[in-house]
């Protein structure tokens, strides 16, 4: 059987039920079973451990703050005072555990140039990875351009679709 039939019976499956919730999830998982058979999980190691300047202190002051934030709905005048102390302070201890990794940071490295760029990218959120499919084989052929990506998905599922159709009036 061609690789192509056989995806033809797969979205046959879809169209076999009466009730549009069972025709959803039979879509859904169809085109998951296609979509994760096409493409890889890929692990990427971070050369930088965005978050190591969080201790076990920093994790229960936050615990701590979000409980007196909890309690603070009962307006207790008191209890406001000592919670925006408390998250006073607290600021202060990340934002000095902050600068301390990133001065370890920048003393260890071998290029502190780049260091310190990428220390200032990543606390201005310029360094957020965009989650993209980057090339697609098709027929050997390797295609980069996204918009071309996206209109060989859209031409493969319609042809599908279109071969279903096809297939179900015989």
């Amino acid at each position: 059987m061609m690789h192509g039939q056989r995806n033809i019976k797969l979205w046959e499956q879809v169209f076999d039920g009466n009730d549009v919730n069972e025709i959803f999830n039979s879509f859904l998982n169809t085109f998951l079973k296609i979509y994760y058979s096409s493409f890889f999980l890929i692990q990427v190691k971070n050369k930088m451990n965005q978050n190591s300047w969080i201790t076990p202190g920093i994790i229960t002051s936050c615990k701590h703050k979000r409980e007196l934030y909890k309690e603070l709905k009962n307006n207790n005048v008191i209890l406001a005072s000592y919670y925006r102390d408390c998250a006073k302070i607290l600021y202060r201890v990340i934002r000095e555990a902050k600068i301390t990794e990133n001065d370890q940071l920048i003393l260890n490295s071998h290029n502190k140039v780049k260091t310190t760029w990428g220390i200032i990218n990543k606390e201005s959120g310029k360094n957020k990875k965009r989650s993209e499919i980057q090339a697609l084989n098709v027929e050997g052929k390797n295609i980069t351009y996204q918009q071309t990506i996206a209109e060989t998905f859209n031409e493969y599922f319609i042809a599908i679709a279109e071969n279903v159709k096809r297939q179900s009036k015989k």
